[in-house]
């Protein structure tokens, strides 16, 4: 419809053949989706023509005749989705949510706790989670006369089952111990320091296996942890004993946020291995800990089902120290790479260009003597890339990437260098005795051989700085701290800085004082 660009009507057959979906369809968006005309009696139709007043209507035309009907309206079809987590903010899986009232329906959370109810028609609905030994807040959403789509219809999980605890007294000597760090892990993960009165306490857990360990630098603990294979019963008076004087024990740390948001992300299972081994389970916040570690060689990897993680895993080659700020990325689904090189016309890597990364995720990034840059751990999305460098133009001048689901290399860009070719000496005036240098700074159009030497006045060869090699266009700086070949600092006097570039050659004077 030329009123509306994005408006298109469809007959279901252009021919006496009945198919297997028969009447008419529109769509909004040039075909992407469709739904179906409502009050369509005929098995077929021939033809659809537009309405010529109204957009939203047209005419019909069937096999039987030629027989013309009113136009007939699209019936509109809504969606009401949202998260379910639970009373840690942790995503919630295996929520059944069920929907009823216009229609009937019923769906299991994913790994993220999502739900959705796709392609509802108008009408009044209530939308239920349920799960065994759980309550929800709210406990339900009534939709009245659902007239447009409902996203962000979140609940909140609390368990409402039985639960058990463990709790403990930590002693030195038989005086209560304080600053111990003692950490549950397991079905649950939890932290608790021990103050003044030593003890400590892990509250509303459910059936499970856990292990309770305690931790201070300079202590070991008797026994070194409790465990428990199904807990089914509070566990008191789970006491230990610390003895000071140890070997050092250490603690690794960190948070594991989401690529996007920066929440935290709850559920994760962080695996530790290597000199000791552990397991630690993420709440709300993304925090995990391991503590009591012994020094010696650890690698932490994250792991949670529909998650990619940046990086995969971190690794600690010699922990000797406390090692908090471990931190990791995760985004759902694929992670990629975005790469390329910058060189110029001489095929000659361009170094020092800040390449700017926009989108989905933004980032900087500044390319080395190969001209070559890299964004990795990318999540699908839209980007551009933008180089930028001083005196530079670059072709083309940025890069678009819509919808990425793969790696893209080869994102290449063309630079040409728009300064003015010239060779300049700073501070040449110096004394070597005193720690005196002379920067040369050097600006170069054309991609060739360079070559830059110091010599006396008497033609004498004293130092090659730059010993014929080839440079792409653009600028550059060395030093020359007086010395000679050698390593000798020379005599006090006249010296000539020499650059020789594609023929030319340039020089410049450069006093040595002593």
């Amino acid at each position: 419809d030329e009123r509306d660009p994005n408006l298109v009507y469809a007959g279901s057959c252009e021919d006496s053949d009945i198919p297997m979906y028969t009447g008419v369809y529109k769509s909004t968006n040039k075909g992407t989706s469709w739904s179906q005309v409502s009050n369509f009696p005929f098995r077929a139709c021939r033809e659809v023509s537009l309405h010529p007043n109204d957009i939203d209507k047209m005419y019909v035309t069937t096999f039987g005749g030629g027989v013309i009907m009113s136009a007939a309206v699209v019936v509109p079809k809504y969606t009401i989705s949202g998260y379910i987590k639970d009373d840690s903010s942790t995503s919630f899986q295996g929520v059944t949510v069920t929907l009823s009232g216009g229609a009937s329906s019923a769906t299991v959370t994913n790994g993220l706790g999502y739900y959705e109810f796709s392609n509802i028609s108008s009408g009044t609905y209530v939308v239920t989670p349920s799960k065994t030994d759980w309550g929800f807040s709210p406990s339900a959403k009534n939709y009245t006369n659902l007239a447009a789509s409902y996203s962000s219809q979140d609940y909140t999980g609390v368990y409402t089952g039985v639960t058990y605890g463990i709790s403990g007294t930590v002693t030195e000597t038989g005086s209560p111990l304080s600053g111990v760090t003692v950490t549950l892990s397991g079905t649950a993960s939890k932290v608790f320091t021990t103050s003044a009165d030593g003890t400590y306490a892990f509250t509303k857990l459910l059936t499970g296996n856990y292990t309770v360990r305690p931790a201070k630098s300079g202590y070991t603990f008797s026994p070194v942890n409790y465990t428990y294979t199904g807990l089914s019963s509070t566990q008191a008076a789970q006491n230990f004993a610390g003895t000071s004087g140890a070997a050092a024990t250490y603690i690794i740390s960190g948070y594991v946020k989401d690529l996007l948001t920066t929440d935290g992300i709850g559920g994760v299972t962080v695996t530790l291995s290597g000199a000791e081994s552990d397991v630690y389970s993420t709440i709300g916040d993304g925090y995990y800990q391991f503590s009591g570690l012994a020094a010696g060689a650890y690698t932490v990897t994250p792991t949670k089902s529909a998650y990619t993680f940046t990086p995969t895993s971190i690794i600690n080659a010699t922990l000797s120290s406390d090692t908090t700020g471990q931190n990791f990325s995760g985004v759902v689904g694929s992670v990629y790479t975005i790469s390329g090189y910058i060189k110029d016309s001489m095929n000659v890597g361009i170094s020092g260009v800040s390449v700017a990364l926009t989108g989905t995720l933004s980032g900087n990034k500044t390319t080395g003597s190969d001209g070559y840059f890299e964004f990795t751990g990318l999540p699908a999305g839209s980007y551009t890339i933008v180089p930028g460098k001083e005196n530079w133009e670059f072709d083309p001048t940025s890069k678009s990437l819509t919808g990425i689901s793969s790696d893209q290399i080869g994102q290449d860009f063309t630079g040409m260098y728009k300064g003015s070719a010239g060779f300049s000496v700073r501070n040449n005036i110096m004394n070597p005795l005193k720690g005196g240098k002379v920067t040369l700074t050097y600006n170069i159009q054309t991609a060739g051989y360079v070559s830059l030497d110091i010599y006396n006045l008497n033609g004498v060869l004293i130092k090659s700085i730059i010993e014929r090699s080839y440079m792409g266009s653009g600028s550059g700086s060395v030093e020359w701290d007086g010395t000679d070949k050698s390593g000798t600092i020379v005599s006090s006097g006249i010296y000539i800085a020499r650059l020789k570039q594609s023929g030319s050659v340039v020089t410049r004077k450069i006093c040595v004082v002593k």
